[in-house]
């Protein structure tokens, strides 16, 4: 959710007026986000250190390892995987005592793509296929689905092309499974490519299919024509007159 970054400044200066160190931590961490979001990096990085600065003084070891993590985001953003993944292994090491699984999972999946920039893609596939592995001992189906998303473009740069098309089909059907139409769509796009890079034109014919039905009954006709695009660059279109979707 996008923090209303006028708010931000005055529960700031609410919280300087009264005087309270954690109050000010707390303001600063949610205006250092109202900036990241708005790609104000100078600005969010001042405000994270100065929250990294307070919370450090009140021994506030969660509060920090939140910090860590933002800051870890922001200099991701700005190229630097090296410092990100220094920050995330600070933030982890707190977040494994105190924190959630599910706070967890997002600074795994933010260091595996700290890794993918580093050119370290088969640690970041591996770190996710770990974390998969848990998400699915927990019956965590809405993490899985964000795993398998995350997941299945880095094997697939790693040339492991069944395994990733294996990936691409499960997040599709877990996507269906759960009522996310857009996201089966954009899967099978991927699995449709992927199985005319292995010379199996009609499953990839079917995939393509699917995905453009799909966009098109979510109202999105231009991804529909792109697939149909896609089918025709390929040379998938139909030969024996079936019918096609109207878009």
């Amino acid at each position: 959710m996008k923090i209303n970054l006028q708010d931000a400044l005055d529960r700031l200066q609410e919280m300087r007026h009264v005087d309270s160190d954690e109050g000010v931590a707390n303001a600063l961490y949610r205006l250092g986000v109202a900036y990241l979001q708005r790609n104000r990096l100078t600005q969010a990085e001042e405000a994270f250190d100065e929250a990294q600065y307070l919370c450090e003084k009140l021994e506030n070891r969660l509060g920090l390892a939140h910090v860590l993590q933002k800051q870890a985001e922001l200099t991701l953003a700005t190229g630097d995987g090296q410092a990100a993944l220094a920050k995330l292994d600070q933030a982890l090491a707190i977040f494994r005592q105190e924190a959630p699984p599910e706070v967890v999972f997002q600074a795994v999946e933010l260091r595996a793509r700290a890794l993918d920039r580093l050119g370290r893609t088969a640690e970041a596939a591996a770190e996710l296929e770990n974390l998969l592995a848990q998400a699915d001992q927990a019956g965590d189906e809405v993490s899985a689905l964000l795993l398998l998303q995350y997941l299945a473009p880095l094997q697939r740069r790693l040339g492991r092309v069944e395994r990733a098309l294996a990936t691409y089909r499960r997040h599709g059907a877990l996507a269906e499974k759960l009522g996310e139409p857009q996201r089966v769509a954009l899967a099978y796009v991927a699995v449709g490519s992927l199985e005319a890079q292995l010379g199996r034109p009609e499953v990839a014919r079917g995939a393509l299919h699917r995905a453009a039905a799909t966009f098109l009954g979510l109202g999105m006709v231009q991804q529909a024509r792109e697939v149909r695009a896609e089918i025709a660059r390929l040379g998938l279109e139909e030969q024996d007159g079936a019918p096609r979707d109207d878009t």
